[in-house]
């Protein structure tokens, strides 16, 4: 059965045909910064699923709702927009069980030559005790790209009014002495809009209002 295009999906709309589930190459994902739920090709609803094309790793992301697939395309180009870094969608579908489902590929966008960790355990490594953050990072970490894209990150969910950040989607990448943030990634439960700006949260790490 051949699944309705999604609104966003017009006659010249490039979309990556990946095929058939059964004919593609499926991966196990090492790398205990993503979700294990997300590592596990259980369901493209739940977890997704990790495959290889052309020798890179790429996620499929199916969005339960249409409009999240909207918000993933427009939630990454306002990253951007800010200057921080974000995984790069592209509209893609794939036929499962005679079902032609729509969904979002991203390329995986750990470097092996790069250290990563979640935000809260760099910092707690570094010896942070709950204090206020941003201070945390003026008083050591002021030469830092963090510091910067830190404060951007910030304006970013305030902005979209992000309501589903979670603690392993915010991940920093250190190399060679030098710590910054990693591609930001999710951005489906944006652009909620109430009348007023809501307080947004970086998950163990700070709760941010105007």
């Amino acid at each position: 059965m051949e699944q309705e295009y999604p609104v966003i999906v017009g006659q010249n709309t490039k979309v990556i045909d990946l095929g058939n589930l059964e004919d593609i190459e499926l991966i196990q994902l090492e790398d205990e910064t993503v979700p294990s739920l997300k590592r596990n090709n259980y369901h493209h609803r739940v977890s997704g699923y990790w495959l290889k094309r052309e020798n890179k790793i790429y996620y499929f992301k199916v969005p339960i709702f249409e409009r999240q697939i909207l918000k993933e395309l427009v939630g990454e180009k306002i990253t951007l927009y800010f200057g921080l870094p974000s995984v790069h969608y592209q509209l893609a579908k794939m036929k499962i069980e005679d079902q032609t489902v729509y969904g979002l590929l991203s390329q995986y966008t750990r470097q092996k030559d790069k250290e990563y960790m979640l935000l809260k355990d760099w910092a707690v490594k570094e010896g942070w005790e709950q204090q206020n953050f941003l201070r945390f990072l003026n008083e050591g970490y002021g030469d830092q790209p963090l510091l910067e894209e830190y404060k951007r990150l910030l304006v970013r969910e305030l902005y979209t009014q992000e309501e589903d950040r979670q603690d392993d989607e915010i991940i920093v990448e250190i190399d060679q002495g030098k710590v910054r943030l990693s591609p930001l990634v999710d951005y489906e439960e944006e652009f909620i809009l109430r009348g007023k700006l809501d307080p947004i949260k970086i998950p163990c790490i700070q709760t941010f209002d105007v």
